[in-house]
């Protein structure tokens, strides 16, 4: 016995490291130097954001310098990366599109984006059999802008295309949303297909009745009929389970749509449903994947910045990051969750209008103070858990801050860059 135990306690620290190396925390912060006595306030924050910059070249699709370091080394402790992201900016899908080169290289064998099963599963069957100029002559003929929520746009769907490149033939896209509201019509007109769609003839029948309505009003996803999607579910019970699925799918995309259409309901019940079916489709197709792999998947989810909040977003809904902790941890793994932010004089595409600007927050917003510490021609990364460490030093910042910090762990302004644009087939490129 006292030779067995004295065994287990020569054992024990290498026992204790291991446990701390598949526990649910990345490696800790570089703590800040500590204050200088009697500093002012404002001294205590910038010292604070002093200490946690660096900055990232993104050269010839790669990243570079520092700021890439830090990006490598925490993403590879991580088991998930949650990226939430300004929407429509063609610097941080360029971005995007060079973490998942780090990525991928680390191991990362999927991706999560916010579309739905069905646009995704099409988007990446296309992608696979004809690059982005397929991809876009389907969207041609589908609505265009509107026919693919955000994946219409070039340098989005080049972060969708690195993705499947780097991945082989390995099924590697999450399809994590409800129904766009502008895809409902092409998608019930493939289901309509006698060749591609449902293999009874009432439910290619009652599609093709939806698909007419849908491409008649824009908003009809909204707006439709619940009884006639209900029948319409009815109908798909003995369909292949994509299909099956479809139906439920959009009697749940109806009811998340109506408050925001003119339709009954309450937009804060609307904004939870929605999370709660991100957090359904994650969990069903890491299953999946898990049960492929033989392993844990790792995961870059690429979301709205919202969906990526650990614990309440600013809608006061719980979003899917926070989701995406638990569920790691649950499993003793770990989760890196990142905020990207427009850089100044950047742009962000709109739907059915000019781009705008999308840098307000460092212009004039919430996160203005850190504008003096951004750089002009890089990314610049701030490791917002070493702020975490002097919570006093935050007193006088804006809730939004304050709440952004407990969030995530990194924060990433990218550099000035152009709104996306719509992504065009060869036959369309201006000449």
């Amino acid at each position: 016995m006292a030779r067995w135990l004295c065994a287990w306690l020569l054992a024990l620290p290498a026992l204790v490291q291991t446990a701390a190396a598949d526990g649910a925390d990345l490696a800790l912060p570089r703590p800040p130097p500590p204050a200088a006595s009697g500093a002012p306030a404002a001294q205590l924050l910038q010292e604070l954001v002093e200490h946690s910059r660096s900055v990232a070249q993104l050269h010839e699709g790669r990243l570079r310098g520092p700021g890439a370091a830090v990006l490598r080394e925490l993403g590879g402790q991580a088991q998930h990366v949650v990226m939430g992201e300004q929407h429509g900016n063609q610097g941080i899908a360029e971005f995007a599109t060079a973490w998942w080169a780090d990525l991928v290289e680390l191991g990362f064998t999927h991706a999560g984006l916010e579309a739905d099963p069905w646009v995704t599963r099409r988007m990446e069957q296309l992608l696979r059999s004809g690059g982005l100029d397929a991809w876009a002559r389907h969207l041609s003929k589908r609505g265009g802008l509107y026919a693919a929520a955000f994946y219409a746009w070039d340098a989005e769907a080049r972060w969708v295309q690195a993705v499947l490149q780097s991945r082989g033939k390995v099924a590697s896209l999450w399809g994590l949303d409800q129904v766009f509201i502008g895809s409902a019509g092409w998608l019930l007109q493939e289901l309509a297909d006698a060749d591609t769609g449902a293999r009874h003839a009432e439910a290619r029948s009652q599609a093709t009745r939806l698909a007419a309505q849908a491409q008649a009003d824009p908003q009809w996803l909204g707006r439709a009929d619940p009884q006639a999607l209900a029948s319409l579910s009815t109908a798909l019970q003995d369909e292949l389970p994509p299909w099956r699925q479809f139906g439920a799918a959009l009697l749940a995309s109806r009811e998340i749509y109506a408050p925001h259409t003119g339709g009954p309901g309450e937009s804060w019940i609307a904004n939870a449903r929605r999370e709660d079916l991100m957090r359904s489709l994650f969990a069903e197709q890491y299953r999946t994947a898990e049960a492929a792999l033989g392993r844990a998947p790792r995961v870059m989810l690429k979301l709205g910045a919202y969906h990526a909040y650990r614990g309440a977003s600013p809608l006061m809904v719980q979003g899917l990051g926070g989701f995406v902790s638990e569920w790691a941890a649950a499993r003793q793994q770990r989760v890196l969750t990142a905020l990207v932010l427009c850089g100044p004089g950047s742009q962000g595409a709109r739907y059915g209008g000019d781009p705008v600007p999308c840098d307000q927050p460092l212009r004039e917003g919430d996160w203005r103070f850190l504008a003096p510490y951004v750089a002009a021609d890089g990314l610049t990364v701030f490791d917002l858990r070493s702020w975490r460490l002097r919570q006093r030093r935050l007193a006088g910042l804006p809730h939004e801050v304050q709440s952004a910090v407990a969030s995530f762990d990194l924060l990433v302004i990218a550099p000035r860059s152009p709104g996306s644009q719509l992504i065009r087939s060869a036959s369309q490129a201006p000449r």
